[in-house]
């Protein structure tokens, strides 16, 4: 949880950007099988920002720096209209190695998950 007013106020600035981020990134789907790499992606936004392309970089770094935090802490983050990161658990399990087959025990770990919201489903898979 925050307890600092001063870090709820860069979160809130920092949120900001991540929404120029979180539009940027709804606005790129191409449909194209290969992906956007930080830079291109940050080019992108600038273009379409008209923040810098060092801006735009700073903003995606952030952006990224924020996420990781919040969903460590246990907080779930949500962009109005495009989706949810949240943490996820997954416990140890049992599987194969694909060289070998040979079985071995897979460590529990944390995983990033991303929901998007209805009207990203909606954009990406428009009723005919």
């Amino acid at each position: 949880m925050l307890r600092d007013p001063r870090e709820v106020s860069l979160m809130g600035r920092r949120m900001k950007q991540g929404l120029v981020i979180a539009s940027a990134l709804l606005l790129l789907s191409s449909g194209s099988a290969s992906a956007m790499g930080d830079k291109e992606l940050a080019r992108a936004m600038a273009k379409r920002s008209g923040l810098s392309v060092e801006q735009a970089e700073a903003a995606l770094a952030a952006f990224k720096s924020v996420v990781v935090t919040q969903v460590k802490s246990g907080d779930a983050v949500r962009l109005k209209g495009f989706g949810k990161f949240t943490m996820q658990e997954r416990k140890a399990h049992t599987g194969r190695n694909p060289r070998t087959g040979e079985k071995m025990t897979i460590p529990a770990r944390n995983v990033l998950r991303f929901k998007p919201f209805q009207a990203v489903k909606e954009q990406l898979n428009p009723k005919q």
